[in-house]
C-alpha cells in the first residue's frame, strides 16, 4: 500500500537576492518553522544554496530538509520568484519525497528578503 504523507510547512524565509545583475551571483535559502506529520507537529528547516546566472536562470547547489531529527539531502530543486520578487515557488526533490512550497514577501532590507513560505510534501515511504 502507498502511504501520502502530507506536511504543512510554514516558515519565515530569509533569502538574500542581489539587486544588481551580477555573473554567477550566489544566495543562500534558508528557513525554519513547523511541520505536522503523523508523529504530531515537529520543528522543519529548508537549507539551500542556488546561483543566479546572467540569464536570470536560478540553478540549485544543493540543500537539505529538516523534519524532527530526520534530514533528507535535497537532489534538485526548482525555483522561482515572480511579481517583482514578491512572490517564491519551489520544488524540491530528495530520495524519498517531493516538497511542494510558495510564499509571499513580507519583509526586504537591503538584499534580504523574508518570506512566508507555506507547502507540503508527498511521499511513498512514512517518515
Amino acid at each position: 500500500m502507498q502511504l501520502l504523507l502530507l506536511i504543512s510547512f510554514v516558515a519565515a524565509l530569509a533569502l538574500v537576492i542581489p539587486s544588481e545583475s551580477y555573473s554567477d551571483t550566489s544566495f543562500v535559502l534558508a528557513g525554519n518553522g513547523y511541520g505536522t506529520t503523523n508523529k504530531g507537529i515537529q520543528t522543519t528547516s529548508i537549507q539551500a544554496s542556488l546561483n543566479i546566472l546572467d540569464s536570470g536562470q536560478v540553478m540549485f547547489q544543493d540543500g537539505q530538509f529538516l523534519s524532527g531529527d530526520d534530514i533528507h539531502l535535497i537532489k534538485d530543486m526548482d525555483f522561482s520568484l515572480s511579481n517583482n520578487k514578491k512572490s517564491l515557488k519551489l520544488v524540491a526533490s530528495a530520495d524519498d519525497f517531493t516538497l511542494l512550497a510558495s510564499g509571499r514577501l513580507i519583509l526586504s532590507t537591503g538584499d534580504s528578503m523574508i518570506y512566508n513560505l507555506k507547502g507540503k510534501t508527498s511521499d511513498t515511504k512514512s517518515f
